[in-house]
């Protein structure tokens, strides 16, 4: 690998990892927007299809966390391996430097999951929601 192509793939590698989070925080934004508003394309959903779109979110949420620790780690190692094609350059230095912003992507993506949990729990009332709801049901469908 030639000198310039080692010092550009740090940027590169930036790059692509931020595009991943981003996407991310997007994707399990709109999770938590839909299960909070209780509105999926104007349409009202149920306390059984909030619970579903709850347990998206999170094993989402854990998805990015663990990408992001993910990319961080093969920065990592890519500087190590950087580092031993062409010592002069302490290369090494460059991919660690890159490798701490997926780091601290994860660590905010736990404190924001976290904070984002909090709000979606309260709709805890959708275990008694969805009881109600069938109880209602079937009282509407009794013969009077």
């Amino acid at each position: 690998m030639n000198d310039i192509a080692l010092l550009l793939a740090p940027l590169a590698s930036f790059w692509v990892v931020y595009t991943a989070m981003l996407a991310g925080a997007r994707y399990v934004n709109e999770l938590r927007d839909t299960i909070v508003l209780k509105y999926k394309d104007e349409m009202h959903l149920s306390a059984p299809h909030r619970r579903a779109y709850f347990f998206d979110g999170v094993l989402c949420m854990f998805g990015v966390v663990s990408s992001a620790l993910l990319f961080g780690l093969i920065l990592i190692w890519c500087g190590a391996k950087a580092d031993d094609i062409a010592p002069t350059l302490h290369a090494k230095w460059v991919w660690q430097g890159v490798a701490v912003f997926p780091f601290v992507c994860a660590m905010l993506f736990i404190v924001c999951g976290v904070s984002d949990i909090r709000p979606m729990l309260r709709l805890r009332s959708l275990n008694s929601a969805a009881s109600s709801e069938s109880h209602a049901r079937r009282r509407s469908s009794l013969p009077r």
